[in-house]
C-alpha cells in the first residue's frame, strides 16, 4: 500500500495586502500543505489591521494552533499609506467578524 504523500511545510511571510491575505486563506486550504507559522511584514502594510485580520483568517478556518509573528523592519521604500490601509477593509469583513 502507497504512503500518502508528505505534508509540505510552510511559513507564509506576508504583508497584509488583500493578495497575501486570500493566499493565506489558499494555503489553509490546501491538504497537502502544513502551515508552521505566519509572519506579518510591517514595510508594506499597517501591522495591527494585518496581524488581526490574519487572526481572524485562522479562526475561521479553525486553525489558531498556528503561531502569528509580527515582523520589525520597516521598508526602506514603504508602500503609499492609500495601499498600506487595504488590511483595514480585509479585517472589517463581516465573514471574519
Amino acid at each position: 500500500m502507497a504512503q500518502p504523500p508528505k505534508k509540505r511545510a510552510v511559513l507564509f511571510d506576508h504583508d497584509g495586502g488583500v493578495d497575501d491575505l486570500l493566499s493565506l486563506m489558499m494555503l489553509l486550504a490546501m491538504p497537502h500543505i502544513n502551515l508552521a507559522g505566519v509572519v506579518v511584514t510591517p514595510a508594506d502594510c499597517f501591522l495591527r489591521p494585518a496581524v488581526s485580520a490574519t487572526l481572524k483568517i485562522l479562526r475561521l478556518f479553525d486553525r489558531l494552533d498556528i503561531e502569528v509573528s509580527e515582523g520589525t523592519l520597516p521598508g526602506v521604500n514603504s508602500f503609499p499609506r492609500a495601499w498600506r490601509t487595504h488590511a483595514y477593509a480585509i479585517d472589517a469583513l463581516p465573514i471574519l467578524n
